[in-house]
């Protein structure tokens, strides 16, 4: 309630209240103001001053709403009745200008000569190349599939060059991004928008190739890591669908943090007291008790932040703050009402389009980035939507950070909501890099000054009309290259000689420096991922109570079926139907928990991408939570299985035996889960996962140890019982149950345990090894897929 109010009185900023922030002068503090208190505030004021500046800033003078008499109070005590006083009147002076409360608290600031940390980003001669097929050989078919196969082993080789063909994605493309702006990549298609926007967020692929400098306040890419700084939204909103919207942004607040928040508000009463300025009353508490600073100012650089401490740089980030700043965030947003709504799937349930846009838009606001690359932020929405989007945008813009966009094709009051221009034509040159103007007249007037351009007409939209008069048809009609234009006008000129002039370091700056590349310690990482799967998973009931159900059915099922076979020992057919109860079990429920697991993982995977190319955490912690989670379930699923079978195929009920049979189900169903997990983390998508599994099932199958048992089979393919995981269940659970029997069989001679022994090959003097086997293929399978998943990354952007 208490930021959320303040930020509805501002959402109706435009480029005219953010002009008026720029260029006014206004003195909204003086001195003389302090004078023309009573001698009694004064004094009230003189006792403030003189404490600490920890306590000072926990203390602040309001008057009473009843009363009007002014009282010391602790900013942190403030009583409902009381912010509401506060609030209403520092909300209703907003609503009636709404200029003169951002003054306020830009005039503050400036007052006392506190300069705000921003981010310039410049970049120069930039050029993306990429490589591709063309023509036919550019169809998805199994033929050129094979030969993409063939031909990128003798490219290694080096035997033959390369067939493909070089494309210029940008050419030569310079220019700055300046702080507190909200800049417009505009083009048509193919001209480059993405991939600069990648360029400058630091993100793109390897495999292109790339020249030119970024720079961050004159430091390169390579001196800092850019998602300290920076946050990229791509235009996928890519979520967990079973966490609430507020889960997932307390998610992200974990890893990412939202820095120190008294610095600033320190630094600006210490500044206070030496000047003997005396705020505004009412904006001192209001800043105090939202530590609002976290957003209107709280700008700093974190690239420049040298923190240490066991690699975790918000270590003393405490859980208030951190909720605090959460909140603040989802009132920015606009994502309040929906706080406890499941984010559900895109299309099928939960949230709206729009409502997942604004989603995507906090989850990276809660790192508290200074600078932020938007990829369509209105791509998939009607006008209303896209509206609330880019008004949630321009909020953002409001607090102080820069946010760059790329759109389509934008209406004509999303477009003038931009303050600057980065127009591209196909090909991937700038045609235009400059300010829009008051109903975008800068632009305007540079176009119309061009021979052959026609007018605007009255009414039009600004951005078709300078798509329209910029394709590559009017050039060819014209004779003319607008690139060529541009880069022969007093524009070009200006930016050159301003990149030229702020693409070096400040003298004396310092480079830069992180400890670690990640905000928070591996331990946090693993533990908040952690937290992310249980609710994943618990809110899933299509998986795991599915996976309950199906486990209960195969249970009853085959306690039915082979009812009471458990004790029928003496006869061969008998103990082959007990084996093959046991041989099915493992089979059924082993390869339905691999091929549940497949699809889960595959979603989760992508989420998994954007988290990790936002900084937010390395593989290892998402691979050890995905990892670890399962246990309890498959724990649970053996346990129901194993207590149903037991009971109705009566089993020797022994302690020992009944713990062998758990502990062998237990890890048959993890390394089959595992095996599931690690297929989707080696391959594009769970449907290519589920063919590769779908033949070493039937070779897991053929060599187990029952259809053909290990005596039996020839020699030369022998050895790959012990590769076959199966045999290794199959093993453990005949051996552990008749392979200590000393029951003389009646159809056969010798004993049970001789029978086992000769005819299947099965010791259970070898229980031991059998049992570090299993447990071996439970932790080989699990590895896999954490290194799948660290070193494969089949995102197609």
């Amino acid at each position: 309630m208490e930021g959320g109010d303040i930020y509805r009185a501002t959402n109706s900023l435009r480029g005219s209240l953010r002009r008026s922030i720029r260029n006014s002068s206004v003195e909204v503090f003086s001195h003389g103001s302090s004078r023309e208190e009573d001698d009694e505030e004064a004094l009230k004021w003189a006792a403030l001053e003189k404490l600490p500046t920890y306590d000072r800033l926990r203390k602040g003078i309001l008057a009473s709403a009843s009363k009007g008499v002014a009282s010391e109070i602790d900013v942190t005590d403030l009583g409902f009745q009381q912010r509401q006083a506060l609030l209403d009147r520092l909300v209703k002076v907003a609503e009636e200008d709404n200029e003169k409360f951002l003054l306020k608290l830009k005039n503050r600031i400036e007052r006392v000569g506190i300069d705000m940390p921003t981010i310039e980003v410049r970049f120069e001669h930039i050029n993306v190349e990429a490589e591709a097929h063309v023509g036919g050989r550019a169809l998805p078919s199994f033929v050129n599939a094979t030969l993409g196969v063939l031909e990128g082993i003798v490219n290694f080789l080096h035997i033959i060059p390369s067939g493909k063909k070089k494309f210029n994605i940008l050419k030569d493309v310079s220019g700055v991004i300046k702080p507190s702006r909200m800049t417009l990549l505009l083009g048509p298609p193919s001209s480059g928008k993405t991939t600069l926007l990648l360029a400058l967020a630091g993100k793109l692929d390897p495999a292109l190739k790339v020249s030119g400098r970024v720079t961050y306040n004159g430091h390169g890419l390579n001196e800092f890591i850019p998602q300290r700084t920076a946050a990229y939204i791509s235009q996928h909103d890519l979520h967990i669908g079973e966490m609430t919207v507020r889960e997932t942004l307390a998610f992200s607040a974990r890893f990412q943090g939202v820095g120190h928040s008294h610095d600033m508000l320190a630094e600006l009463s210490r500044r206070e007291k030496e000047a003997n300025i005396k705020p505004d009353p009412d904006l001192d508490v209001f800043m105090k008790h939202l530590k609002s600073l976290r957003l209107f100012f709280r700008r700093s650089l974190k690239v420049m932040n040298k923190v240490t401490g066991l690699g975790d740089p918000f270590s003393y980030q405490t859980v208030e703050v951190s909720q605090n700043f959460i909140e603040e965030v989802m009132e920015l947003v606009e994502l309040n009402p929906i706080r406890n709504a499941l984010v559900g799937l895109p299309g099928v349930n939960g949230l709206s389009t729009e409502q997942r846009k604004r989603l995507t838009i906090a989850v990276e606001l809660v790192a508290n980035p200074s600078i932020i690359f938007m990829d369509e932020p209105t791509s998939g929405l009607d006008a209303r939507a896209a509206a609330i989007v880019m008004r949630t945008v321009r909020n953002t813009v409001d607090t102080g950070r820069t946010v760059v966009c790329t759109i389509h094709q934008p209406s004509i009051d999303i477009f003038e909501a931009f303050d600057e221009l980065f127009l591209m034509k196909r090909g991937g040159q700038e045609i235009y890099v400059g300010p829009l103007g008051r109903h975008s007249s800068h632009l305007i007037k540079y176009f119309e000054e061009i021979e052959g351009v026609s007018k605007i007409k009255d009414g039009y939209n600004p951005a078709t009309w300078m798509l329209e008069v910029t394709t590559s048809a009017q050039e060819l009609a014209m004779g003319v290259d607008f690139t060529e234009i541009y880069r022969n006008s007093d524009l070009y000129r200006r930016n050159k000689a301003l990149i030229s002039e702020l693409s070096t370091p400040s003298p004396g700056s310092k480079d830069l420096y992180f400890p670690t590349q990640y905000s928070t310690s591996f331990f946090t990482q693993c533990v908040a991922c952690f937290w992310k799967q249980r609710w994943s998973y618990w809110r899933n009931p299509p998986y795991t109570a599915v996976r309950f159900f199906f486990t209960t059915f195969i249970g009853l099922m085959f306690g039915t079926i082979f009812w009471d076979l458990g004790t029928k020992t003496e006869r061969q057919q008998d103990l082959f139907n007990a084996i093959g109860s046991m041989y099915a079990a493992v089979l059924f429920l082993g390869v339905q928990n691999s091929l549940s697991v497949q699809p889960v993982v595959a979603i989760e995977r992508t989420v998994f991408y954007r988290e990790r190319a936002a900084g937010m955490y390395s593989a290892l912690p998402y691979a050890f939570a995905q990892v670890l989670i399962e246990i309890p379930y498959v724990f649970a699923q053996a346990a129901v299985y194993s207590i149903l079978v037991y009971s109705m195929i009566g089993f020797e009920w022994t302690a020992a035996k009944f713990f062998w049979n758990l502990f062998f189900m237990v890890c048959t169903l993890l390394y089959f889960t595992y095996y599931g997990m690690m297929a989707v983390a080696m391959t594009p998508n769970h449907h290519i996962a589920s063919i590769v599994s779908a033949s070493f099932y039937s070779i897991w199958n053929l060599f187990s140890g029952f259809i053909m048992p290990r005596p039996s089979m020839p020699v030369w393919w022998r050895w790959y019982f012990w590769g076959c995981p199966v045999a290794w269940t199959l093993y453990g659970l005949v051996a552990s149950q008749f392979g200590d029997i000393q029951k003389t069989m009646v159809d056969r001679d010798g004993t049970v345990e001789e029978f086992i022994r000769s005819y299947f090959g099965f010791k259970h003097d070898f229980l031991g090894e059998i049992a570090a086997g299993i447990v071996g293929w439970t932790v080989l399978f699990a590895f896999f897929f954490a290194f799948g998943i660290k070193v494969f990354n089949f995102q197609k952007r």
